[in-house]
């Protein structure tokens, strides 16, 4: 009787620890699976596996098949060190060439112990559990190192345990490397994008990179803020980087945009300004043909009418860069293309129709018909992203990417949503792009203003409902000369057109 009721507490008190067990693990593998980054993974193992095994410390060694390398990402008790060793010494060696469970009761009466790294991180090791962490195939991913068990030797409890948690760990930090994976290839897609952009107007790349930092001083101002409208925003990591690469590609649709509009110089191509020349010289001689052919030449007159043309067409050139044009200058600018000439039996205007709209813009260097081209890159922005499958949590990129035009008083575009129509980040951006567009100091067709002058230019917008009233008050209150945006190295001498931002 008494032998029956000793098997049955036994039998009890190795359910209840069985239990116990899958209840950890269980609890073990939900903290698990609610973090994301292969950093953070790494520090619950190290710090969980030392606590539940009773051990002094826990290191996870990365298995880098390209290299035959084992590295340790985070040892605990020796953060921010890298440990690395060839994948043919050492216990981890071992274990990787084996594939099975290592419990080593005396570290330095084992062969395959390899000293050095004691040696350099100063720790001294008595005995060690390496398990190996395996991918969902079955693939050695890395092996996870137990040292010093307190108060004696690992025991066959805690080989299970270390097994069940490194069966855990690989499928974790497998799917976390995936994840890791996919972000990066998201962001070498944002970097190639913006490159070929780059490749086409640098001006352009310049201002998105810095749009960018803008974007994530105001959104993380926001965070902060303890003010209303503001003090329920708050913006985590996750969302900063993707209104990081909603800044970097919101004006990726200028891929989209001619090249003459969109590299335009001044009022006028270098070739217009050739032809208005070449015909200014076909104009004299047509003259003195005609005054030929009527009796005779008249030097002087012939003279004046040149030296009249030649001063119009130093007046053409002068008037080339991007700026306002005074009611003289457009009076000037109307009697060219007023003039006619009879040659060789058709007419002649000094200035054309065209050449005419764009000598007489007065502000930036696009024309009417120009600027609408120019506009439709945001609607080009929409249609590349929205070609893109994002995953369900980067969603948003091309909404706010494309909608960094749009104004709350409704005269923006491409759709003329109005107020909380627009997403807050939207708006942010918006921001963002006119304080660049008015302080850069890579645009050939304006100087860079002030930054005095710039703050008056964007309250004024503010107070006309062209930007977010709010976001301009609080980006405004830091000091902004303090502020050192990346980009500047990216300056070119090629002139944008009117409001590249």
């Amino acid at each position: 009787m008494g032998d029956s009721l000793s098997a049955e507490n036994s039998m009890g008190l190795r359910l209840r620890a069985e239990n116990e067990l899958l209840y950890t693990l269980l609890e073990f593998s939900k903290l698990l699976t609610s973090t994301r980054t292969v950093d953070q993974i790494l520090e619950i193992l190290t710090v969980q596996t030392s606590a539940l095994l009773g051990a002094e410390r826990t290191s996870i060694f990365i298995y880098d098949e390209s290299r035959k390398e084992l590295w340790s990402k985070v040892a605990q008790g020796e953060k921010g060190r890298n440990i690395r060793v060839a994948a043919n010494k050492g216990i981890v060696g071992l274990v990787v060439r084996k594939g099975d469970i290592l419990n080593v009761r005396n570290a330095y009466r084992h062969r395959a112990f390899n000293p050095d790294v004691d040696r350099q991180t100063g720790f001294i090791t008595r005995n060690i559990l390496a398990c190996p962490m395996r991918t969902h195939t079955g693939a050695i991913t890395g092996v996870m190192e137990v040292l010093n068990k307190k108060g004696g030797s690992f025991t066959i409890q805690d080989e299970k345990m270390c097994s069940s948690i490194a069966a855990l760990a690989g499928v974790a930090l497998e799917n976390s490397f995936l994840i890791e994976s996919q972000e990066n290839l998201f962001e070498s897609f944002v970097e190639s994008s913006i490159h070929a952009l780059g490749e086409r107007d640098r001006i352009t790349y310049g201002h998105t990179v810095r749009v960018a930092f803008y974007a994530d001083r105001i959104a993380r101002m926001i965070s902060d803020s303890n003010a209303a409208p503001f003090r329920k925003v708050h913006y985590p990591e996750n969302v900063l980087k993707k209104l990081r690469y909603a800044a970097l590609l919101h004006d990726i649709g200028k891929i989209g945009v001619p090249e003459a509009v969109l590299n335009k110089r001044d009022k006028l191509e270098p070739h217009q300004v050739e032809a208005i020349w070449q015909r200014f010289e076909q104009i004299k001689l047509g003259e003195h043909i005609r005054l030929l052919e009527n009796g005779g030449a008249d030097s002087r007159s012939h003279a004046a009418f040149c030296a009249r043309l030649d001063r119009d067409m130093a007046f053409i050139r002068s008037r080339l860069t991007p700026g306002p044009i005074s009611p003289d200058d457009r009076r000037d600018l109307d009697r060219l293309r007023g003039t006619v000439h009879r040659i060789a039996g058709r007419d002649i205007a000094e200035l054309t129709e065209q050449e005419h709209r764009n000598l007489i813009v007065s502000r930036g260097n696009l024309t009417d018909e120009e600027f609408t081209v120019m506009k439709d890159h945001v609607k080009k922005t929409w249609d590349i992203l929205g070609k893109i499958y994002w995953p369900k949590d980067m969603k948003e990129v091309p909404v706010w990417a494309a909608t960094h035009h749009e104004r709350p008083n409704g005269t923006g575009y491409p759709q003329g949503l109005k107020g909380r129509e627009i997403p807050l980040e939207g708006q942010i951006l918006a921001v963002a792009d006119i304080y660049d567009a008015l302080t850069a100091s890579d645009r050939p067709y304006k100087k860079r203003i002030p930054i005095d002058e710039a703050k008056k230019i964007m309250r004024q917008a503010a107070d006309a409902g062209q930007i977010n009233k709010e976001i301009v008050d609080l980006f405004l209150s830091q000091p902004l000369d303090r502020l050192s945006p990346p980009g500047q190295e990216l300056e070119a001498n090629r002139k944008p057109q009117e409001e590249r931002g």
